[in-house]
């Protein structure tokens, strides 16, 4: 029931002239971010430059060149997942094996 929700809302309102557009524009070495404005000021088309970003990638899994284009072409990263963030602290005590002292509700001040 609610994949069939999900799938009746995704529509995409950008015509096939406008991504032939876009992917002519890509091809002139033009940024996500100068078509997208483009397309605001002239077209009086609303396209984030996320969504040229995603169509991209989207060629490019398909088999398209259009990745070739992009002006920063770093190994994409996965923005979440369960890889270790933080480091490892060297010599770290677990806190089973802490002194006794630290169980005290005393306040220690040595200055």
């Amino acid at each position: 029931m609610t994949n069939e929700r999900r799938q009746s809302k995704v529509r995409t309102h950008i015509s096939g002239n406008t991504w032939l557009v876009i992917e002519q524009l890509i091809n002139l070495d033009w940024s996500q971010e100068q078509i997208s404005l483009w397309l605001k000021s002239f077209c009086a088309i609303s396209i984030s430059h996320e969504w040229i970003y995603q169509y991209i990638l989207q060629d490019k899994a398909h088999g398209g060149d259009l990745h070739r284009y992009l002006r920063c072409q770093k190994q994409r990263r996965k923005r979440y997942g369960n890889y270790n963030r933080g480091g490892q602290l060297i010599d770290r005590v677990c806190i089973d094996e802490r002194p006794a002292i630290v169980d005290l509700e005393t306040v220690l001040n040595s200055v």
